[in-house]
């Protein structure tokens, strides 16, 4: 399961599949996550790869979110200065 869960992160971000093979990401053991992960299959094409599904019923919606949020966790957001109220 491992080595699926890293290709499907490879497509959000090369930092995250290193910072899972180092077992810094992991989830809670729920076998419903598990199981729509291993769902989950990358199909290359000419932009690198898509995530498609491995059967056609099997749900990859929890594959997908994984890549998002980890894609989301590496965008640096602008440093604000503080707000004042006069």
């Amino acid at each position: 399961m491992l080595v699926v869960l890293a290709l499907i992160v490879a497509v959000a971000s090369s930092t995250r599949y290193e910072a899972i093979k180092r077992s810094e990401i992991s989830h809670d053991g729920d076998p419903r996550y598990a199981q729509q992960i291993l769902n989950g299959v990358l199909r290359p094409n000419e932009r690198g790869f898509t995530l498609a599904k491995r059967k056609s019923r099997g749900k990859i919606d929890c594959a997908y979110a994984l890549a998002m949020v980890l894609d989301r966790a590496d965008v640096k957001q602008p440093v604000r200065s503080p707000l004042v109220v006069l």
